[in-house]
Parts: structure tokens; C-alpha cells; sequence
């Protein structure tokens, strides 16, 4: 097999999100799948650029959760990164 890693595209796809800040909670509306604001900071670098109006308080049986909404991103054009 071919062993040299291959170059990093020069262009950081922003709409590419971390995987592992995906969450899913229980909440009163049933299941949500949202991305952890505090993961997202930590681990995305344009967390900065995401539509404001995805940002949700989701209400769970262990408090209220602030994250981005997974469908509402995916609206706009967002998707996960694999791995």
C-alpha cells in the first residue's frame, strides 16, 4: 500500500463538524441531537461563524443544555466529519 500520508487540503473545510461533540439528550419534545457548545469551542475552529439562530437551550432531564441544533445545521449546508 501507499504509505505516504497525503497532504492536507490547503482550504480547512469550516462546514465540517467534530463528530465526537455530537450529543444526544431526552428532552420533554423527545430525542434531540445537538453539538455541545463547550466541545465545539474547544475542538472546532469556526465555532464562531455558526448560525445563531441554531443555538438552542434544550431542556433535559439532567438540566438545560446549550448546543447547536444537529438538523438546523444541517440545513445550512453543515455536516460530520468522520472519525
Amino acid at each position: 500500500g501507499n504509505l505516504h500520508p497525503r497532504p492536507l487540503p490547503r482550504r480547512v473545510d469550516r462546514k465540517l463538524l467534530p463528530g465526537k461533540c455530537m450529543r444526544s439528550y431526552q428532552t420533554r419534545q423527545g430525542n434531540a441531537r445537538m453539538f455541545g457548545r463547550k466541545c465545539l469551542k474547544n475542538n472546532y475552529r469556526f465555532v464562531n461563524n455558526l448560525p445563531r439562530h441554531c443555538l438552542y437551550i434544550f431542556e433535559t432531564h439532567r438540566g438545560d443544555r446549550r448546543g447547536y441544533d444537529a438538523r438546523c445545521l444541517r440545513r445550512e449546508g453543515y455536516r460530520l466529519a468522520r472519525g
